[in-house]
């Protein structure tokens, strides 16, 4: 089934929804605004009621789509997630969120090669996110373009010095590579931006024992389960990685969905237990 259809039967289905409004019901906007809040307090599943609802109401608005894509990509539920995504996109291909957030989830889906195409199309839009650099580096890690993918992470750290979160990734692919003194001093980096982020720490214990300092290693390892341990305490916000991540769950690590400008959710693989 291609894509022309696949949207068909998905207006289709959001028609229905849109004629069984009752009178003085909320606006697409109103709705749009509720399935924002709730993705914002990480009830993705909840959101995507809210955002069909505004897309139901009005179906031409680049934005509701995004929304309801970051929804179900959230939920790991990747396919309608791009679905959505392409949907926004042929409303305005000038929204570079939206190219963004397809690179995600289509990396997510293990498309790779897609997804760096998605990332072209927004850095085109926006060369200055780092955020979306950040997300090419990993899509092209995967794919082992290790050079391309440093290149990506180095430019990302050059547009915002100061996030964790490229230096941990740069850290991965350096000891991937081999080049393991190399990345315990990335993993150093990320660990000095945000103490409190237990992949670096994660990473760097992997890069010590390697290079046999055991003692050290185990120090990095248990500082990383404590703050793993802590996150998973209840908590009343939204966790800044996005809920719970397993970043190592074959999903995209430290990739920045945008639900709207000024809002966004750092996202990777299957949340709800998981990027």
């Amino acid at each position: 089934m291609d894509s022309q259809h696949l949207h068909g039967i998905l207006l289709a289905v959001i028609l229905v929804i849109a004629i069984s409004q009752p009178a003085g019901a909320a606006t697409a906007e109103e709705w749009y605004e509720k399935g924002l809040s709730l993705y914002e307090q990480g009830r993705s599943a909840d959101a995507i009621d809210a955002y069909t609802q505004a897309v139901a109401l009005d179906p031409n608005v680049a934005t509701f789509w995004n929304g309801l894509g970051a929804a179900h990509d959230h939920e790991g539920e990747y396919t309608a997630a791009v679905r959505a995504y392409d949907i926004a996109i042929s409303l305005d291909p000038t929204d570079a969120f939206a190219w963004n957030n397809m690179g995600i989830a289509l990396g997510n889906l293990g498309n790779h090669t897609e997804a760096v195409a998605a990332f072209d199309s927004a850095i085109s839009l926006d060369p200055t996110n780092a955020n979306i650099w950040n997300a090419r580096g990993t899509a092209l890690k995967a794919l082992r373009n290790y050079t391309a993918a440093i290149e990506s992470y180095d430019r990302a750290i050059a547009l915002n010095p100061k996030d964790a979160y490229p230096w941990n990734n740069m850290g991965n692919i350096l000891a991937e590579m081999g080049n393991v003194s190399a990345a315990v001093a990335a993993y150093d980096r990320s660990i000095e931006l945000d103490p409190n982020y237990s992949s670096p720490w994660n990473g760097k214990g992997k890069a010590l024992e390697i290079l046999g300092n055991s003692s050290a290693a185990n120090a990095a390892y248990d500082m990383a389960s404590a703050l793993d341990s802590a996150r998973a305490q209840p908590s009343g916000q939204h966790d800044r990685d996005g809920a719970s991540q397993t970043t190592q769950a074959g999903g995209y690590p430290l990739a920045v969905l945008v639900v709207a400008v000024g809002t966004v959710i750092l996202a990777a693989g299957r949340r709800r237990g998981l990027l």
